[in-house]
C-alpha cells in the first residue's frame, strides 16, 4: 500500500493525474481489505489533490 501511495505521488507530481487515481483507488481498496484506516485518510487526502488539479474540486 505504501509502495502505490509512493507511486501515486509520483505520477501526481508529473501531472499524470488518470495514473495517479489508478494508483489510488488500488491503494483504497487494499487500505479498505486491510482496515487501515491511516492509510485510507492519507489515500482520500491524495484523491482530493489530484481531483483538484484536475479542475474538479467538487468531485475532490
Amino acid at each position: 500500500m505504501v509502495r502505490t501511495l509512493s507511486d501515486a505521488s509520483s505520477l501526481f507530481g508529473k501531472e499524470r493525474y488518470k495514473k495517479a487515481l489508478e494508483k489510488l483507488d488500488k491503494a483504497e481498496k487494499l487500505a479498505e481489505k486491510t482496515k487501515r484506516t491511516d492509510i485510507l485518510c492519507r489515500v482520500l487526502l491524495q484523491k482530493g489533490a489530484v481531483m483538484n488539479s484536475m479542475g474538479k474540486p467538487d468531485e475532490g
